[in-house]
């Protein structure tokens, strides 16, 4: 499971559920099947949990990174088009002052 949660390009909502049924599988593999070891199965099933967790909190922090670099770069292109309209504002602008005055200054 904290494999597919650092490598699998999912959104958090779907990791959450991804985790559950990692646990369980293995919960279930473990009834049906036995371990070789059956004191340590607490253990192992606490162990499954915390890597379950740092996958969940990885992939937050990661979606939060992809968020924030997505609103900046929105709210650049936002900017760039603003200036560029007021970058033609001012060249139509100083068009017109060219032209009057020329005109001015011939009468």
């Amino acid at each position: 499971s904290t494999f597919a949660g650092l490598t699998t390009p999912v959104r958090m909502h779907h990791l959450i559920l991804m985790l559950p049924g990692a646990f369980f599988s293995y919960a279930i593999a473990v009834a049906i099947f036995g371990s070789p070891r059956t004191i340590m199965i607490p253990i192992q099933l606490i162990t499954l949990l915390c890597f379950a967790g740092f996958a969940v909190a990885g992939a937050w922090k990661s979606e939060r990174n992809e968020r924030a670099t997505w609103t900046q770069g929105h709210q650049l292109e936002e900017k760039e088009h603003e200036l560029e309209h007021t970058m033609g504002l001012a060249t139509g602008m100083q068009a017109i002052a060219s032209r009057l005055c020329d005109l001015v200054f011939q009468v």
